[in-house]
């Protein structure tokens, strides 16, 4: 599989005085450092507490409910990582923040993602590598790839709009239609239509976040038939409508 591509959707370090959670699941990574507590985490039965001595890793698609005890100061960062993109099984995760403290460092109080000089951006991106290299290798969904699925991958992954079938992906890829759904889904941990509806819901995602296309827009650009079909798949993934999860988004 190729290196894998981060890409940054939201980087800060800030004084929060009020953090709601109207969105539960994300498509993708949330690290939270805290230096002072007063955050609480939910996830299934498990509580967290995110502190100095702390960092909280929550990958892409998993349900947690975020609550304020008192006001805290958070560094946080949420990013997308194509290549292994929901490939990590574990749930949410704490890592002990000492071996990163000189890269926290780097990071003082009130910076934002567009404050970042191309080195701090550098070193960002060494906290985010390092920081999933400490994750356990077992809960990563990884198989030996052959060329014919890392391109479709690709593919997926680049024009997550583009509509095809099993059988014209399976032509591309130079295999059988039944050993490369088999082989594609042992190593994303999804058949290949469900994969590629995924991706444009990320997409989808991004597009209502980061820009103001209304919701006609996004549907077609994102490969759905019209809107309601596009908020009904929308919905079931994100237990949110697209309006609502707009809305929601200002949360960190």
């Amino acid at each position: 599989m190729k290196n894998p591509n981060v890409i940054i959707h939201r980087f800060d370090r800030t004084y929060l005085t009020e953090w709601m959670n109207p969105v539960p699941v994300r498509p993708w990574w949330r690290v939270y450092w805290n230096p002072t507590p007063g955050a609480l985490i939910v996830s299934g039965q498990q509580n967290f507490f995110p502190d100095r001595e702390h960092i909280l890793v929550i990958p892409p698609y998993t349900a947690v409910t975020q609550k304020m005890l008192q006001p805290f100061e958070t560094l946080f960062v949420h990013f997308s990582l194509n290549g292994v993109r929901g490939c990590y099984t574990g749930g949410v995760f704490l890592l002990e923040s000492k071996p990163f403290d000189t890269m926290l460092a780097q990071f003082p109080a009130g910076i934002e993602y567009g404050d970042l000089s191309p080195s701090r951006r550098l070193r960002l991106l060494s906290w985010i590598f390092a920081i999933l290299g400490e994750l356990p290798e077992l809960h990563w969904r990884i198989g030996h790839v052959n060329a014919g699925v890392e391109k479709i991958i690709h593919l997926l992954d680049k024009q997550p709009a583009v509509k095809m079938d099993n059988s014209h992906l399976a032509k591309l890829a130079g295999m059988s239609r039944n050993g490369f759904i088999r082989k594609f889904r042992e190593v994303t941990g999804s058949p290949p239509l469900q994969y590629a509806i995924r991706r444009r819901l990320d997409l989808a995602a991004q597009l209502l976040t980061e820009t103001d296309r209304s919701l006609e827009e996004i549907a077609e650009s994102c490969g759905f038939c019209d809107r309601n079909y596009f908020t009904r798949m929308f919905t079931a993934e994100y237990t949110m409508s697209p309006a609502a999860y707009r809305r929601a988004d200002s949360a960190p």
